[in-house]
């Protein structure tokens, strides 16, 4: 009797990472009860936030990020300057009025920083403003305005990031249904020879034919799935040096 060897291919393991606030480009913050938390909390706790917030900032800023201001406070900007001369610099834009929907505020922030909907992020206490400001395409962060931002614990979830995330699973899945198959085949291989009728041979025979097919289907669907990957990898390429 002669045996296939079944030889077990390794298939490149993806890994996945949630998008978080230190991927977006530009972040455009309200005042009160976002950046600023007046008597929410004990003194002690909003010195040491106000500390969290500017050392977050700061770091925003050396990373190259765009900084703004969104907020029906008019004075605002004089607040953060008295308040937060530390970062007052990190500012590229403030928008301080009131009244005006924080949608408007955002798209003319938007519109003078020449960034992309998709690349911003918003934060706001008022869920009305995150909901406005939503439908722009911009994420937005609903604050806690008894603690504040908590940026560790944010995770943008997104039409592109939820795509990923199912590419991803599925690439999983297919790994982990091909190494099942390894080990059935591994195990028919091993009763092929020991088996002592040639009605035993036949049936382990199919058993394994079914297998191989199954393997060969996932095979091809990983392979369209790495190519099509590797495609949007190079659009999205091509794409960077043509703005560049």
């Amino acid at each position: 009797m002669t045996l296939e060897t079944y030889q077990e291919k390794t298939y490149q393991e993806k890994t996945y990472k949630a998008k978080t606030y230190q991927d977006k480009h530009l972040h455009i913050f309200d005042y009160d009860y976002t950046l600023y938390l007046d008597g929410c909390m004990p003194t002690e706790e909003r010195a040491q936030y106000k500390r969290y917030v500017i050392d977050k900032i700061k770091g925003l800023k050396e990373q190259g990020k765009l900084i703004a201001m969104a907020s029906h406070n008019a004075s605002a900007k004089r607040y953060v300057y008295e308040l937060y001369r530390e970062i007052y610099n990190c500012f590229d834009m403030f928008i301080c009025q009131y009244p005006r929907n924080k949608d408007t505020m955002v798209s003319e922030i938007l519109e003078r920083l020449n960034c992309k909907p998709e690349d911003a992020i918003f934060y706001d206490d008022v869920k009305s403003n995150t909901d406005l400001v939503e439908r722009l395409g911009v994420t937005s962060y609903l604050v806690d305005d008894r603690q504040g931002i908590v940026f560790e614990k944010i995770e943008i979830i997104d039409e592109v990031n939820v795509k990923e995330k199912q590419r991803f699973d599925r690439i999983q899945c297919i790994n982990e249904q091909l190494k099942c198959i390894t080990t059935k085949f591994n195990e028919i291989d091993e009763k092929l020879k020991t088996c002592k009728t040639e009605y035993e041979e036949q049936i382990l025979l199919e058993r394994r034919f079914e297998y191989e097919e199954q393997s060969e289907e996932l095979e091809e669907e990983l392979n369209e799935r790495s190519e099509s990957e590797q495609c949007d990898e190079e659009l999205n390429e091509s794409e960077c040096k043509a703005v560049l």
